[in-house]
């Protein structure tokens, strides 16, 4: 697949859990307008990391795939380890979640696997780098002679192919914890045209510029109203 490919592919998925979201929707708790708003945040970043690509600008889409992945984690937390008071005190921004090993720990514990561990293991020291400007990020740019960031087109797929699966899957918490379990299990068996790689380290090899390539009914969920009314 072509990098394009890649990315009408991730834009179509994300296009499928927007879909999946919108319209009538219960909130039934504190929990639930966090999953909401959770969900809400990692599909506009993956939206923007898309986008982002799409521009050349490589190396600030990568720096939201820690963002993307903080969610996921946070959703699964809440979802599996926290207790009410801390829920309400998240909602309030009183609450200071667990440090990122603790958290994947915990998760996994009440799971009764290691899969959390083990994602976090394999791509959380190259998260960072991307977003608070480390070695790569740095040398990514020192490559040739425009300043550009020399990310492959292999390596940005795979992280493409990974931040998209973790955005569908902090939607499906939130279907799943919702009664729409139907539609939580179709976005799961979409994430199989995704194969989760470890995304490769960039090359230091020139390369040319790639082109711009109490239970209540809310109202109808709409991406288009962004801004709520007062």
């Amino acid at each position: 697949m072509t990098l394009n490919e890649h990315l009408d592919r991730a834009d179509a998925a994300t296009r499928a859990a927007w879909e999946a979201i919108e319209g009538p929707f219960t909130i039934k708790d504190t929990r639930s307008q966090l999953f909401l708003a959770y969900a809400s945040i990692a599909l506009e970043h993956q939206e923007a990391i898309t986008l982002l690509i799409r521009r050349g600008l490589r190396g600030s889409a990568v720096a939201l795939i820690r963002p993307v992945f903080e969610i996921f984690y946070r959703a699964a937390w809440i979802h599996h380890c926290a207790k009410p008071n801390q829920i309400e005190k998240i909602k309030k921004g009183e609450f200071r979640f667990p440090e990122m090993g603790a958290m994947v720990t915990g998760i996994d514990k009440a799971m009764g696997q290691a899969f959390f561990q083990n994602f976090k293991t394999n791509s959380w020291k190259d998260q960072n780098d991307f977003t608070h400007s480390g070695r790569m990020q740095v040398n990514s740019r020192l490559t040739r002679d425009d300043l550009q960031s020399a990310y492959p087109d292999e390596m940005i797929a795979a992280n493409l192919a990974t931040t998209t699966t973790v955005a569908i899957l902090v939607t499906v918490i939130l279907l799943k914890t919702h009664d729409r379990v139907t539609e939580g299990e179709r976005l799961e068996a979409m994430l199989a045209q995704f194969e989760l790689k470890r995304p490769s380290r960039p090359s230091s090899q020139k390369r040319t510029r790639q082109g711009s390539q109490q239970p209540k009914s809310e109202p109808p969920i709409s991406r288009s109203r962004r801004i709520p009314k007062a």
